[in-house]
């Protein structure tokens, strides 16, 4: 059922806006530390109530002005840590795995070549050197 819309406001009504003005005026001028788990919850509701995901996070500044700096500059400051942590992992990374894998890879390589070589080469060497001295003798 489609709520009923109000045109004009009666008598009593009228009477209790200064009282309603009074109490709203207070609150937005209030430097009393806030009920954080009441705001944050009343921020969860009216998300949901507006078929939205409420945010994973709430992140509290010190007044309005810090939170419209925080707003402006938040995503610019996310980018360079992520580009910088993502460039230093990745060196990290890079250098220790290089390092790790280079060594083991670089042992086993080399012996494993080493050993085909030695001896296709050995064998190879020595029948040639075989055929030399039994030829000059």
């Amino acid at each position: 059922m489609p709520a009923k819309r109000i045109t004009q406001l009666t008598p009593d009504q009228r009477a209790t806006l200064p009282a309603i003005r009074d109490e709203w005026i207070a609150h937005g001028l209030s430097t009393a530390p806030a009920d954080r788990a009441a705001a944050e919850q009343g921020i969860r509701d009216a998300y949901r109530a507006g078929g939205l995901e409420p945010p994973r996070f709430i992140i509290w500044v010190g007044s309005p002005y810090a939170g419209a700096w925080g707003q402006a500059v938040a995503p610019s400051v996310i980018q360079r840590v992520l580009r910088q942590v993502g460039s230093e992992v990745g060196s990290a990374v890079g250098s220790a795995v290089g390092s790790e894998v280079g060594s083991a890879v670089g042992s086993e390589v080399g012996s494993e070549v080493g050993s085909a070589v030695g001896s296709a080469v050995g064998s190879e060497v020595a029948s040639e050197v075989g055929s030399a001295v039994s030829s000059a003798v």
